[in-house]
């Protein structure tokens, strides 16, 4: 009579922890999936700043020859070449911001919180 009670908070117990293995997983997975789409924004910005900062050299280079020569276009040229580098510079600072600090943070401090928990309950 005392087995049957047992056996049946053991199973209960394995059921409970597949559960909360099932949602941790879930949960890891959505996490993932938005620390994917970070890392995507993240090299689009980093493309777009490393194109910006090409397109500023040449257009600062352009700049010099044409200021060399005597002619008007070199400040032209100098104007556009400052809004590529703005562009750069903005386009890389918001490639590192969305670039994922703490990979995998909440899932490991889920799982942290829960062992604790667990070793604070068998303690």
């Amino acid at each position: 009579m005392d087995e049957a009670p047992t056996g049946e908070l053991i199973k209960q117990a394995l059921e409970d922890a597949r559960e909360l293995v099932r949602i941790e997983v879930g949960l890891a997975k959505e996490e993932a999936r938005d620390q994917l789409k970070s890392v995507k924004r993240a090299a689009i910005a980093a493309g777009i700043a490393l194109a910006a900062t090409l397109l500023f050299l040449s257009t600062a280079t352009m700049a010099l020859v044409l200021g060399l020569q005597g002619g008007g276009g070199g400040a032209i040229a100098l104007a556009v070449a400052g809004v590529y580098l703005v562009v750069a510079v903005v386009a890389g600072g918001l490639a590192y911001r969305f670039i994922p600090k703490e990979p995998a943070g909440e899932t490991r401090r889920r799982i942290e919180g829960e062992i604790k928990k667990l070793k604070e309950h068998i303690a």
